[in-house]
C-alpha cells in the first residue's frame, strides 16, 4: 500500500493514544491528511489506505487512489497510469480513461483547495511551457 511522510503524524499520534488538537493559537487546525499507519506496522498486510494520497513538488503534481495514479509533471498534462500492470508509468491511459482523468483530477483540486496550495506558475512566473 502507498504510505507517505503525512503518514507519520497520524501514526504517532495513535500510537501514544494522542488526541489530535483542536486549535493552535487559538485558531481551529485543519484536520490531518494523513492515516495511521499502525495495522500495517502491527503486520496487517491487507491494509489499504482509505483516502486518495495527492501530493505537489514544484508544479509537479499526482494523486493516487488504489491502482489507478494521476500524475503531472509541471507544465505538462496529466498522465493516467495503472500501478498493477505499469509500475514504471510508461503508458500513459489518460485518453483512454479520461472518465477516470476527471475524477482523480477533481480530487486533487479539491485537496489543492483545502491544503492552500498556491499554483506553481504564481511562484515562479515565466518558468513554464
Amino acid at each position: 500500500s502507498p504510505c507517505h511522510l503525512i503518514d507519520i503524524l497520524p501514526s504517532a499520534l495513535a500510537a501514544t493514544g494522542t488526541p489530535y488538537p483542536a486549535l493552535r493559537n487559538g485558531a481551529p487546525l485543519p484536520p490531518a491528511e494523513g492515516e495511521s499507519l499502525l495495522p500495517l506496522f502491527g503486520g496487517n498486510l491487507a491494509w489499504r489506505r482509505q483516502r486518495p494520497l495527492c501530493w505537489e513538488h514544484e508544479g509537479n503534481r499526482a494523486v493516487r487512489r488504489g491502482d489507478w495514479k494521476l500524475v503531472c509533471k509541471y507544465p505538462g498534462d496529466w498522465e493516467l497510469h495503472d500501478m498493477a500492470t505499469d509500475r514504471t508509468e510508461l503508458h500513459d491511459l489518460a485518453a483512454q480513461r479520461q472518465d477516470v482523468v476527471a475524477e482523480l483530477g477533481a480530487i486533487y483540486d479539491a485537496w489543492a483547495t483545502r491544503c492552500g496550495v498556491v499554483p506553481w506558475e504564481q511562484i515562479r512566473p515565466g518558468r513554464g511551457g
